[in-house]
């Protein structure tokens, strides 16, 4: 599959903090769906308020309501590193999306 289209596209539109709403989540969720294989539910499911960002790693905590484990929801993480090109840096665009 050939994904330099979507890579040319994040580099016409600029640096995360000048693009609208609309572009900046499309970019965060197209950038953590490769870089996270994580699918539109997954996403959905990440708890912003235990997430972090630690030596440039995005930490996401992805909760899962309907699934128990001894009765508790269960908690899968996600760990993702900086992308050395500012403009496909899926941790950047998280940090300006939050």
């Amino acid at each position: 599959m050939d994904i330099s289209p979507i890579i040319e596209y994040f580099r016409e539109i600029g640096e995360n903090e000048k693009l609208d709403i609309k572009n900046l989540t499309s970019k965060k969720c197209w950038l953590l769906a490769v870089c996270g294989f994580m699918r539109a539910s997954d996403i959905h499911r990440i708890d912003d308020a235990q997430t972090t960002t630690i030596d440039g790693t995005l930490k996401l905590v992805i909760v899962a309501p309907k699934e128990k484990l001894k009765g508790r929801p269960m908690i899968w993480p996600c760990e993702i590193s900086c992308h050395s090109d500012k403009l496909l840096c899926t941790v950047k665009a998280y940090r300006v999306y939050r």
